[in-house]
């Protein structure tokens, strides 16, 4: 009985070390899978930065732009500003030619 109990125990051993190397060798594989993974996602990550500060970059062009086109606006007359700005002196041009008539006479 004593070498049935040795031998039992022994197999279980074995097929306790079989298992713990199944795990090990599983384990080994996951954590290898896991570091590509990573570096994929380090690569990314470092995309998207470059990407992210080339798109602050853009809009602080924008908004330079933007600013730019604002002032130059103050600047520039509208549309309706020239016609005012028309009619008024159509309007002044006629008094001084009603005053350089009065003045002929």
């Amino acid at each position: 009985m004593s070498e049935d109990k040795t031998a039992n125990i022994i197999k279980r051993l074995q097929n306790s070390v079989r298992l713990l190397r199944e795990s090990y060798l599983q384990a080994v594989e996951d954590k290898a899978v896991a570091e590509t993974e990573l570096e994929t996602l380090r690569g990314e990550v470092e995309s998207l930065k470059r990407e992210l500060a080339e798109s602050k970059s853009q809009l602080n062009d924008i908004k330079s732009e933007q600013q730019r086109l604002i002032a130059a606006r103050g600047f520039v007359a509208e549309e309706g500003d020239i016609k005012s700005a028309r009619l008024r002196v159509s309007r002044l041009v006629r008094e001084i030619d009603k005053c350089i008539s009065l003045l002929n006479q």
